[in-house]
This record gives structure tokens, C-alpha cells and sequence, in this order.
């Protein structure tokens, strides 16, 4: 670089001080001053000497408190390698990085150790992902987790990283966009802007949209989930291929083989394998083969990032199970239809996704006929256990019961029993909603859901889970007295409504000021085809498919929302007292489609528990005779009654820890009702040995 250049910068910093000389605005002046030194470095490759090394994180919030003493710890060399980073992001502003700072921030890192670079990035977003919304100059809480500035830096240190293909630099990133949209009651998310970088840069690279697609199945904030898309939309349409088929084939396999994967340590063998959904073992071998309890001493300290490896793999594993489970439970719901081709690849010889479709039924199609079946013993069979012969002309989608004969249906059940197959997604024992007289009388809704009684912050976050968008009614003066839940099924045309209303009492709301209690009423559907809005929808023109599946999720929603399954709500006071009636009516009335599915399962199950002698199966209760006195399990809500006088039994399950029943098969994952009330009846079967005196003391009530 010429001296008539340096002389020109030099200029140019001059006019800078004088322009902020009598101001405050220190920031300003030193963002534009070490731009003008980025740039001397950039050409020259040299520290200008006049560098501001004053480039930090405020210390207005705790995390920048925390950046800045990691960076003060920094030895000089790396100290200012770093000003260099931070005076290149200091400019960072908008949604998107632009195309310059790219440019200098790839120039920087090719002149630095990237390496080190990397390591620092993961160091500071693994702060951010530890974080409490704290202000650390007041010690009161506030608006977020970190300040407008250190945003600013932060989105910066996130775009950084797209100019690194590295899965740890994905992984933290999908944990501090998850941290991000983290929402706080009253606020909303907390740091949405953090969260959006995140999701930029995922979207960059093909090897990290699998990353994306996971975060479009944990995150529930609407706006997010449509951004999400779009990435992925934008992602599959350059290689020319559906979104779900772009998610199918970036699915990471995690090297696994049936379920398991493999590493050795010296002559030691390590065997990490998925138990179920969520749940993963990892178990050392000896050179002799016996196994060993914990790893060896000398992996710990010879193979220690090896190690480490393979438990975040592990930890992998656990949470890519579970999105991949519910991203297959929602095509139930979709009827997608595969190419058998795409379908082998993508599912029934991919590592990780293999554990789950084999224990789903499949229905296979071609252009003369249609044909269902199951993975066993290394193919697939009929009901009949005959092989079946798939080729790759063929199509494959999964199996749904509401489109089979009752027939069918039970003889797939038997066979899961027979077979002891668990399925981890609820399939062959999904409940189904066909339409009733009164249904189809009504026409234009259904009525079947309405006024139940539902907690809004747990309906809001359940709906949002299963994929419907819900605003929350709010009891500030002009807020409505009633809204919809609303699911959009694109697929086919229709959009369903749930309409619910607040549940007006006094101090029925939160200090945000939104209703703690809604109550439900119609769900009916609208036609979206050609644009067409608001358009109802007779619910005989619906598909049977679709009617089965929205019903399924409200009822679902009541069933988990539903203070009539809380055993604490009618003892709350309050509002409780207004609506006793309907707790009373619902913990012990009428069974919907799931306590009827349990009713079928414990029926089946029953005469093999060891309580079968003290059990008596009726339509509604589970009932057992203690021996201090007898007991009524409802089915649906899982409350409990005490005979001679219907003395209701508050129990309340810790589910923080494993329920407490012996080692019983059940054919699907999920139901953890069910679970409390084989749990309960364990318990209650042998009262005379409780212990907690809070159970004691109201069974000795008479």
C-alpha cells in the first residue's frame, strides 16, 4: 500500500474525531474508526498503529460481562486478532449479512488461525446458550437476555460461522436458536434476531438443513416456523426436489447399522445403541468380549476427544429420534406417498430412521392393486406372515386405521401383541373419529369438543406443538371474548378452525394479563381452494382422513389442557368453585376414543399383572380391590374414586421419575395416561404399604 494511501485513511480518522469531538457518541466514532483500520489490515495484512483496542461487548448485560473477561484472559497476539473480528462485525446491521461482510470477514479468516477462530466461536455461543435474562447493572430482570449492542455483536459471531462447514458449529447453533426463541411469559421470545441468524446460516449448506429441518419441529412461534420453511423451500427447489424429500435425504444416519453403532478403543469395543425413542445405551466390551461397566481408564485419557464424540453423538441420536418420530406422526396425517425407491434409501435402510419404520405397517401400491405389511424377520410380511414381494415401480405410504375395515384393524393389534412389537408411533391403536348422527345432522360443525374447560397457556403451547397457530385471548379492555385455534392443510385445500372463549372471572388472568382458562366450542372447515376464504365446509365432504386426525388432536388438547385430568384443580379455589360441576362430570363420566383404546389394552393385559386377582375391568373404571379399601380408575382422566362412598383419591404422579409398574408390553409409545393408571393401580392394590402420609391420610378418611 502506497504512504499516499495510509496518509489518506490517516485523514480520514482525523475528520472522524473532529466530527464526534463535543459528542456522546463514542460508539459511533469508534465503529467508524476501526472500520478505517480494518481496511489498513485488510490491504496491508499489518495493525494500524493507531488500532482502538477499546472494541468490546457492553457491560450492561451479563453475557457481555462474560465475553469480555474471556477476551481480556486473551494473550496479546489472539487479543488483537480478535479486535480485528470484532471491528469487522461492529458494522452488522439488518436481517442478512451482506455480500462485504463476507468479504472481509473471509479475508480475516484466512489470515488468522481458524482454528482458533472456531474454537472462540464455540466458546461464546455456548455462553449465550447458558444465559438467564438477568441485568446484571440492576438485578432485576428485564426484556431479553442480552442487550441491543451485544445483539448486534452476537448476529455478527453468527454469521461468522457460516464460513464453516463443521456439525459442532451446527449443533451449537441449533441449540442457541432454540435458546433464542425461548419464550418468556407475558414478553414473547427473547432474543428473535439471534434466532433468525441462526437460521441463516443453517441455511446455507446442504450438510446442515437437517439441522433446520429438526428446529422446524421443536420451535412453535408461527412467524419462525414460516421462515423455516422458506429456507427450506428455497434450499429444495435449486436441487429440484419436494421439502419433504429434501428433509428425507439429509437426514443424518449417524453411521448407524440396525440400530447400532460401533467404535474401538485399542482392543476395547464400544456399542452405542437405541433402546427406544429418546433413549440411547452405550456399553464397553473387553478384548475377550465380556463386558465391561464403565469405559476403560485409558480411553478417558488416550482417546478423550474420541470419547466425547460419541457421547454428543449419543445425545444426538436421543433428540433426532423424537423429531423424526413426530415428523413421521404428522405424515399420518399428510398421506404422503413415497417413490419405493426414495422410501428404501430414506427410511428402511437409513440407520436412524430404519428403527422406527420397521415397526410400522406400510401400504404398498402399483397400478393393478394395493397391498399392506410390516418388517419381520428381515422383510416384509402380510397379516398372514407371508412374504410380500416389493419392487422398486411401486408406491409405499403409511397405513392409517380410519381407512381400514374394524376387522383389519384388530387383526393388525393381534398381531402387534403376538409379536411384541412397540411401535413408536401410535398407529394400529390410534384412535379414530368417524362422524356421528349428530355430526352430520349439525352439517357445517361438529360439536363433539365443545365446552370443556381448558388451561390457555398449556392449550396455547400443545396446539402450537402440533402444529396449529393460536393467539391467546387476553384480558386487556378491547381483547376479544373468543378466538379460533386453526390448522391449514394445504394439501387439501381445507383449513380446520377450533373455536374457543375466555372463561371471564375475577382474577382469572395472569400479570401479563392473559386468560388463565378458556372454554371450547365448535371445530368446523373451511375451504382455501382457488384462494376461496371463510368458506364452511360440510363436514360430510370432508375426507375421512382429515376429520379423523383434527378431531384426534382436540381431543387431545382437552385431554392434556383439560382441568377435568388435573387431581389438584377442584381443591385450587377460585375459579374451581364455578365449575366443580364440569371437573366432576368429566374425571368420572363418559370415556372418549382414548380411554377406550386403553380399555382395550388393559383388557388384553390384565390377566397377565399379578393384580389380576384384585382388578375388575368396567366400561368406564379400572377397579381394585385394596386391601384397606376399593378403588375406581377412571379410564379417560386417570382420577380416582374410593368406595363405599366415592371419596375422591388425590394422587399425583412424580413424572420426573420411571412409573413404578412391573415390566409390561404395551404396543406403542406415548400414552403416558395409560402408564399413570397401571402405575395407580400397582400402588393401590397393596395400600396397606404406603407410605406417604398424604395418601394415607385421605384413604383413612371416612
Amino acid at each position: 500500500m502506497s504512504k499516499r494511501f495510509t496518509d489518506i485513511l490517516d485523514a480520514c480518522k482525523e475528520t472522524v474525531k473532529r466530527r464526534y469531538e463535543n459528542t456522546n457518541q463514542f460508539t459511533e466514532k469508534n465503529k467508524y474508526i476501526n472500520r478505517i483500520d480494518t481496511v489498513f489490515y485488510l490491504y496491508t495484512g499489518k495493525v494500524a498503529p493507531s488500532f482502538n483496542q477499546s472494541i468490546y461487548f457492553s457491560n450492561k448485560d451479563e453475557l457481555g460481562v462474560l465475553f469480555n473477561r474471556h477476551i481480556n484472559q486473551m494473550p496479546d497476539k489472539e487479543r488483537n486478532d480478535w479486535f480485528l473480528i470484532m471491528a469487522c462485525i461492529q458494522n452488522v446491521s439488518g436481517s442478512k449479512p451482506t455480500a462485504r461482510f463476507f468479504k472481509e470477514t473471509e479475508k480475516l479468516i484466512q489470515n488468522i488461525d481458524k482454528q482458533w477462530i472456531k474454537d472462540c466461536l464455540l466458546l461464546f455461543l455456548a455462553l449465550f446458550i447458558q444465559q438467564e435474562n438477568k441485568d446484571v447493572s440492576t438485578g432485576y430482570w428485564y426484556h431479553g437476555i442480552v442487550t441491543e449492542l451485544n445483539k448486534e455483536y452476537i448476529k455478527g459471531l453468527i454469521w461468522l460461522c457460516t464460513s464453516f462447514k463443521d456439525k459442532h458449529i451446527w449443533q451449537t447453533l441449533t441449540k442457541v436458536c432454540e435458546r433464542a426463541y425461548r419464550k418468556t411469559p407475558g414478553i414473547g421470545p427473547e432474543a428473535p434476531a439471534i434466532g433468525n441468524a441462526c437460521l441463516y446460516v443453517l441455511a446455507q449448506h446442504t450438510e446442515s438443513i437437517s439441522y433446520l429441518s429438526r428446529l422446524k419441529m421443536r420451535i412453535r412461534q408461527p412467524n419462525t416456523k414460516t421462515l423455516i420453511e422458506k429456507y427450506l423451500t428455497e434450499a429444495a427447489q435449486k436441487l429440484g426436489i419436494s421439502t419433504s424429500e429434501l428433509e428425507d435425504i439429509v437426514n443424518n444416519d449417524f453411521e448407524l447399522t440396525n440400530g447400532q453403532l460401533i467404535r474401538f478403543f485399542d482392543d476395547y469395543k464400544a456399542i452405542l445403541k437405541i433402546e427406544q425413542i429418546g433413549k440411547t445405551s452405550l456399553n464397553w466390551y473387553k478384548p475377550d468380549g465380556t463386558p465391561q461397566k464403565t469405559e476403560p481408564g485409558f480411553v478417558k485419557e488416550k482417546y478423550r476427544e474420541q470419547l466425547i464424540e460419541l457421547k454428543n453423538t449419543a445425545k444426538q441420536i436421543q433428540t433426532n429420534l423424537t423429531v423424526q418420530r413426530d415428523r413421521l406422526d404428522s405424515e399420518l396425517k399428510l398421506n404422503r406417498i413415497h417413490r419405493y425407491t426414495h422410501f428404501k434409501t430414506c427410511f428402511l435402510e437409513h440407520g436412524l430412521m430404519s428403527f422406527i419404520t420397521k415397526k410400522l405397517i406400510w401400504e404398498f401400491s402399483d397400478n393393478t392393486h394395493s397391498f399392506t405389511g410390516i418388517w419381520l424377520n428381515g422383510g416384509f410380511v402380510d397379516l398372514d406372515e407371508q412374504p410380500i414381494e416389493v419392487t422398486d415401480q411401486q408406491s409405499v405410504k403409511l397405513w392409517h386405521p380410519a381407512l381400514h375395515s374394524p376387522e383389519e384393524v384388530r387383526k393388525w393389534r393381534d398381531f402387534l401383541n403376538k409379536h411384541q412389537i412397540i411401535q413408536p408411533v401410535k398407529q394400529a391403536y390410534r384412535e379414530i373419529y368417524l362422524l356421528t348422527d349428530a355430526e352430520i345432522n349439525t352439517r357445517m360443525y361438529s360439536n363433539r369438543m365443545a365446552a370443556h374447560i381448558l388451561k390457555q397457556y398449556q392449550f396455547n403451547s400443545l396446539a402450537k406443538l402440533r402444529g396449529w397457530a393460536y393467539s391467546p385471548l387476553n384480558a386487556h379492555d378491547g381483547g376479544n371474548d373468543f378466538t379460533f385455534a386453526k390448522l391449514h392443510l394445504p394439501q387439501y385445500h381445507l383449513k380446520a378452525e377450533y373455536r374457543v372463549s375466555n372463561v371471564n372471572a375475577n382474577d382469572a388472568w395472569s400479570d401479563a394479563g392473559i386468560w388463565l382458562y378458556i372454554t371450547t366450542d365448535q371445530v368446523r372447515f373451511l375451504s382455501t381452494e382457488n384462494g376461496r376464504l371463510d368458506e364452511t365446509v360440510p363436514l360430510t365432504e370432508v375426507p375421512r382422513l382429515v376429520f379423523s386426525e383434527i378431531m384426534r388432536d382436540v381431543d387431545l388438547f382437552v385431554g392434556v389442557a383439560g382441568v377435568g385430568n388435573d387431581p389438584n384443580w377442584r381443591d385450587s379455589g377460585g375459579i374451581a368453585n364455578h365449575y366443580r360441576n364440569y371437573w366432576q362430570s368429566y374425571s368420572f363420566g363418559e370415556i372418549g376414543e382414548i380411554g377406550k383404546i386403553r380399555h382395550e389394552i388393559i383388557a388384553g393385559l390384565l390377566p397377565k399383572l399379578k393384580i389380576a386377582p384384585v382388578a375388575e375391568l368396567q366400561e368406564r373404571f379400572l377397579v381394585i380391590k385394596g386391601r384397606l379399601r376399593t378403588y375406581k380408575i377412571h379410564l379417560q382422566s386417570t382420577n380416582i374414586l374410593m368406595s363405599p362412598n366415592d371419596q375422591y383419591l388425590c394422587i399425583v404422579p412424580d413424572r420426573s421419575k420411571p412409573m413404578s409398574f412391573e415390566n409390561v408390553f404395551l404396543p406403542f409409545e406415548g400414552d403416558s395416561g395409560l402408564s399413570i393408571i397401571l402405575s395407580k393401580a400397582f400402588l393401590l392394590a397393596n395400600d396397606d404399604k404406603i407410605t406417604d402420609t398424604t395418601i394415607i391420610r385421605q384413604i383413612n378418611q371416612q
